[in-house]
């Protein structure tokens, strides 16, 4: 997951064409399916796992934040992501 935000950032920042992919219902599924993941790794994590979160959510405020930076991104979808 951690590997795919990277990509995710990379592409943000790379690629006009990328950005408006997220003006339909791509982004919505992503934040909904990032939201359950840190909510249930949370509960999980303990010794190995320590810090998997943590540099999860850095990387997907990090994300959310270029997102809500770039006016591709339509308000109500700046919201979603949870910056606005």
């Amino acid at each position: 997951m951690e590997a795919l935000l990277e990509k995710l950032i990379e592409l943000q920042a790379s690629s006009p064409t990328f950005r408006i992919a997220f003006r339909t219902k791509c982004l919505n599924q992503f934040v909904a399916f990032a939201k359950v993941f840190i909510s249930r790794a949370l509960v999980l994590e303990t010794g190995p796992n320590q810090g998997v979160v943590t540099r999860f959510v850095d990387k997907y405020s990090h994300f959310a934040t270029m997102l809500a930076l770039d006016q591709a991104t339509p308000t109500n979808q700046v919201q979603e992501v949870g910056i606005a």
